[in-house]
């Protein structure tokens, strides 16, 4: 689904400059967007469970791509970025079991959302100049 105008102003603190990767992070907050919605319409646990699991297998492509242009590239905070995509995978794993057991509370779209806006803000931000060094240093 392509970004409203909206959604492109609202995402412009968090663009990276790498087209692939932004439409990622823009995927992601999508899926965050629908998840609160479907909170706040107090949606049965199915639709909540099918939310996570589709923010959850989009989230551990998104990370397997960005983990491998870094080994590509030779990012030296790959293991440190790997560990913070892994520690957010095992999250929503635990909070996709929460829905079952219906103790999926108003907070977590927002977690979810903080924690991606901060990890794109500082540690993709932080990959992204590197990125950009290593390709015109090669171009």
């Amino acid at each position: 689904m392509p970004p409203t105008d909206t959604a492109n102003d609202r995402f412009q603190p968090y663009t990276l400059g790498i087209d692939e990767i932004d439409a990622h992070h823009r995927t992601l907050l999508d899926f965050i967007d629908q998840l609160e919605q479907a909170i706040h319409h107090d949606e049965p646990w199915l639709t909540l469970h099918d939310l996570l699991d589709k923010l959850h297998r989009w989230a551990e492509v998104h990370f397997a791509v960005e983990e491998s242009l870094m080994q590509i590239l030779g990012y030296p905070e790959l293991d440190a970025h790997r560990s913070s995509h892994q520690a957010f995978i095992r999250d929503i794993r635990r909070r996709r079991e929460n829905v079952i057991s219906n103790e999926l509370t108003k907070d977590t779209a927002a977690w979810l959302r903080k924690w991606l806006q901060l990890h794109i803000s500082i540690e993709d931000r932080s990959y992204a100049g590197f990125f950009r060094t290593v390709v015109a240093t090669k171009a």
